[in-house]
């Protein structure tokens, strides 16, 4: 990406993210356009139970653009290919405290804003696709 864009090399720096105790607003970004990078089913509903058994009654949003990821009991936002819904989405990642997602777009996103982040990667290697120095938390699974 970085020769594409025509944009220097940077050194390579993930920082590991320390959870917080607390964290009300939570976004999870299960879809990747490559299914093989997606967050399989079982492991989206034991990721639910896991941060609903975690933290006090947070307020969980699945965005996703596949409708089989939306799960009750979590808000539902449906992620289209138009302006529109890019500044609703990117609205909501801000609002967001903790963003989990897929290797896919949001987790880039979500790194270029800052947000903690906890990346669930599947075939991709962190160390080659991830260079922003922020913070986050990965699980490979």
């Amino acid at each position: 990406m970085r020769r594409y864009l025509k944009l220097p090399e940077k050194d390579w720096v993930i920082k590991e993210l320390v959870l917080k105790e607390s964290y009300q607003k939570i976004l999870i970004c299960p879809h990747s356009t490559d299914h093989n990078r997606s967050l399989p089913d079982d492991q989206l509903d034991k990721l639910i139970l896991d941060l609903k058994k975690m933290y006090l009654q947070p307020e969980i949003t699945i965005a996703s653009m596949d409708k089989s990821d939306f799960r009750d009991g979590c808000n539902k936002f449906i992620l289209e290919k138009t302006a529109h819904s890019s500044k609703q989405f990117i609205d909501l990642i801000k609002k967001s405290a903790l963003v989990v997602c897929s290797d896919s777009g949001p987790l880039h996103i979500a790194l270029a804003l800052k947000k903690d982040l906890l990346a669930f990667l599947r075939i991709t290697v962190p160390d080659i696709v991830i260079n922003s120095g922020s913070c986050l938390l990965i699980n490979k699974y």
